[in-house]
């Protein structure tokens, strides 16, 4: 989609928690597609301290079922409403996810 659309795309070769941090902050991204286990370290790591996240409008996060107090967390951190996502690694990867204009978990849903 983004190719299509013609909007920035910013890719990791592989997860770093600090590189990460940066390159949102540097490239003001917007939309992260995130594993549960980067909302739990966005939500509780020290490190995410540092750096300026408020570019962020919505974290999409798939491949596990996330608990209320983790999105809870990163909701009280961040500000940032986290979105889950259903998907199969054989349908590339997402076959289900929220509305734009949905953000579910503890906070019902609302407009961005």
């Amino acid at each position: 989609m983004s190719v299509y659309v013609g909007w920035e795309l910013v890719a990791m070769a592989r997860w770093d928690l600090e590189l990460a941090c940066r390159l949102i902050q540097k490239h003001r991204v917007t939309f992260a597609y995130v594993p549960p286990p980067v909302v739990l370290a966005l939500g509780k790591h020290p490190l995410v301290d540092g750096y300026d996240l408020s570019s962020v409008k919505t974290l999409h996060a798939a491949a596990a079922p996330l608990t209320r107090e983790l999105t809870m967390a990163v909701w009280e951190r961040l500000r940032i409403p986290v979105k889950q996502g259903f998907g199969l690694s054989e349908a590339s990867p997402a076959t289900h996810i929220q509305m734009p204009d949905e953000v579910g978990g503890p906070f019902g849903n609302w407009r961005l």
